[in-house]
């Protein structure tokens, strides 16, 4: 099977949410964990995990929707 916009588009928004990761959101946790800002360290680990699976869910979301097979996955 040939990548597909599917393909691409998914691509595009991981390296942007990197991108985002990178120039934004870590430098302000790392800011804040110096800072002793009581729970920085649980927040940045939160925020992490839900934006990893918002995305996990983005990806299955838009799988079932092109109505790919499952194996293809593997």
């Amino acid at each position: 099977m040939r990548p597909g916009i599917f393909d691409y588009a998914v691509v595009v928004l991981l390296l942007l949410r990197e991108i985002f990761e990178w120039r934004w959101h870590w430098p302000r946790c790392v800011e804040a964990i110096r800072a002793r800002v009581p729970g920085a360290r649980n927040r940045a680990y939160l925020s992490t995990i839900i934006a990893l699976w918002m995305f996990t869910l983005f990806v299955l979301a838009l799988w079932i929707a092109r109505a790919r097979p499952w194996s293809a996955l593997c």
